[in-house]
């Protein structure tokens, strides 16, 4: 075999094609360091204006101003549950089932109505109470939810029915359930 090259010239070829090796290398790595940064900019303007939206939900439900009228409303559930203690019927705390379902309930629903009926059963003297609530619900989601909430009730509410005829919209649902309550014996004074 013949040799066309000394060793020094040999060497340094070697150097050369290392150079050019490292000088593409590092070329290529800068260019997809730098690609990768510019697709991270469109997440960090989104994540930004999500930033300052949410700051901005955050001042509104912090706003003691803007929340006085829950306050009010607050302070006039308390004063009316207190006046509903006065009207529990002797077996059944209206009060107390008022503050179950007001525990139950979410955002998404807004109730308008709440009747109560009390029937007695005159074979075995146990009184039957029967709950109807009616409102609106913001979304079906939250009417299954808060429907499903007050089914966990199992010990005071035997039977939650949610008309199948509720869930059809999507959204501003009106809705009327019918909660049975445990019957209990009523005592003789």
């Amino acid at each position: 075999m013949l040799r066309l090259l000394l060793p020094k010239q040999k060497k340094e070829l070697r150097a050369e094609y290392r150079n050019r090796f490292l000088v593409v290398f590092f070329g290529s790595l800068s260019c997809v360091v730098l690609a990768w940064g510019f697709s991270l900019i469109p997440t960090y303007v989104t994540l930004q204006s999500e930033e300052k939206v949410l700051r901005e939900d955050l001042r509104v439900a912090t706003d003691p101003d803007l929340n006085a009228d829950r306050n009010a409303l607050k302070d006039e559930l308390q004063t009316l549950s207190k006046r509903l203690t006065l009207l529990d019927v002797p077996s059944y705390q209206v009060s107390r089932l008022l503050q179950l379902i007001t525990n139950a309930q979410t955002r998404a629903i807004a109730i308008t109505t709440i009747s109560f009926d009390a029937t007695k059963n005159p074979t075995d003297a146990s009184l039957q109470g029967v709950l109807v609530l009616s409102g609106v619900a913001n979304t079906r989601s939250g009417l299954m939810g808060f429907a499903d909430t007050l089914k966990q009730q199992a010990d005071i509410f035997t039977d939650v029915d949610l008309p199948f005829s509720s869930l059809v919209k999507d959204t501003d649902i009106p809705f009327t359930i019918t909660i049975q309550l445990t019957p209990v014996l009523v005592t003789a004074k």
